[in-house]
């Protein structure tokens, strides 16, 4: 159960901005008190340094607001992956909810929602590219039956041009072109 002890006004971490506050909470669960000691005096050396016993409750009530935090975080984090997922197209509803279960166990887990947003950004840039490359394939394939078709129906008029011992290799590819694609035909 949480304390009811006020925070003190006069706190060594009072006169902080939030996000130095944050940076500052951060270092300390990378180090104890000696080495935070020397972090505090590089980094914020205008701040009275805590005593051992103020550090440690100071870092437990960060501990606790931290994981609030972090829950408040996984919730954006869940709605803007739900976004993304939206504006990326993704219609399967078992799809989307995993790229939201994703967001929101990355944050609990790292803390960082940007990290987060990325991660669901990437995936969902993923799923488009596979997208783009089946229909690249599925329009090659077309294009491919469409040209066995044209060659089919042209058969016999091509091989009269294969048969025709009057013009060379690169002339019948030409009158070949000319025939399967008429004026669009392509140039060699």
């Amino acid at each position: 159960m949480e304390s009811l002890k006020k925070v003190r006004i006069d706190r060594w971490d009072a006169a902080l901005d939030e996000t130095t506050r944050w940076k500052a909470y951060e270092a300390f669960t990378r180090c104890r008190h000696a080495a935070f000691l020397v972090w505090c005096n590089e980094q914020i050396p205008d701040t009275s340094l805590p005593s051992r016993t103020a550090l440690y409750a100071w870092a437990a009530t960060m501990r606790t607001q931290e994981m609030a935090r972090r829950l408040a975080d996984a919730k954006t984090a869940q709605i803007e992956a739900g976004q993304i997922a939206e504006a990326g197209g993704v219609d399967d509803e078992t799809l989307s909810m995993a790229l939201k279960s994703l967001a929101t166990d990355f944050v609990l887990r790292k803390g960082n929602i940007a990290d987060a947003t990325a991660l669901i950004k990437s995936a969902v840039s993923l799923r488009e590219s596979g997208t783009r490359a089946e229909a690249l394939k599925l329009l090659r394939e077309k294009f491919e039956f469409d040209a066995v078709k044209a060659v089919l129906t042209q058969l016999p008029r091509l091989q009269k041009i294969a048969g025709d011992s009057g013009l060379d290799d690169d002339q019948k590819i030409a009158a070949v072109r000319m025939e399967l694609f008429g004026k669009d035909a392509p140039k060699a």
